[in-house]
C-alpha cells in the first residue's frame, strides 16, 4: 500500500468563493458598459447593479466561511473516490408528496394564469395536506424510527 503524498491544499470553499468573485466582477464591468452605452437607463443599470450585489453577497459569505469549515473531502488534491463514502441522510423513494406538492403547485399557479380562481380552492387544501405528509413521513408507519 502506498503513502498519499502530502500536498498543500488550498482553504475549503475557496472555489465557490472565487467563482461568485468573478461573477461579481463581471457583473461590475457589464454594468459599467452598459450604463455608458445606454446613458445609464435606470432600469437595465439598476438591474445589472442589483446582480452585483446578489453575486457579491454570496462571495462574501463563501470567502469569511472559508476559514471556518473544516476541510472537505472534494477539497483534497489527491482525494479518492473512497473518501466520499458515509451515509448522507435518507431518501424515501416510495415518496407520494413530491407528486402531491407539484400537482398543488400546478394547480396554484395555474389557476390565475387561466383566469379560474376556484383552482385554488384544491390547490389549498391539497398543498396543506402535502407539506404535511412530508413533514411528518418519517414519524409514522414503516419509515418510523
Amino acid at each position: 500500500m502506498t503513502e498519499k503524498p502530502i500536498v498543500k491544499n488550498r482553504k475549503p470553499m475557496r472555489d465557490e468563493a472565487w467563482f461568485f468573485v468573478g461573477l461579481c466582477v463581471f457583473f461590475i464591468v457589464m454594468t459599467l458598459i452598459y450604463g455608458f452605452w445606454s446613458e445609464f437607463e435606470p432600469v437595465g443599470t439598476t438591474a445589472l447593479a442589483l446582480l452585483v450585489g446578489l453575486t457579491g453577497m454570496p462571495a462574501f459569505y463563501f470567502m469569511k466561511l472559508s476559514g471556518e469549515v473544516d476541510e472537505r473531502p472534494e477539497d483534497v488534491v489527491l482525494a479518492e473516490v473512497e473518501d466520499y463514502a458515509g451515509d448522507y441522510q435518507r431518501f424515501s423513494p416510495w415518496s407520494w408528496s413530491p407528486l402531491l406538492l407539484g400537482v398543488s403547485a400546478t394547480l396554484l399557479f395555474l389557476g390565475p394564469a387561466l383566469h379560474q380562481w376556484w383552482l385554488w380552492a384544491f390547490a389549498g387544501p391539497l398543498g396543506a395536506f402535502s407539506l404535511w405528509y412530508a413533514a411528518t413521513e418519517f414519524n409514522r408507519g414503516p419509515s418510523a424510527k
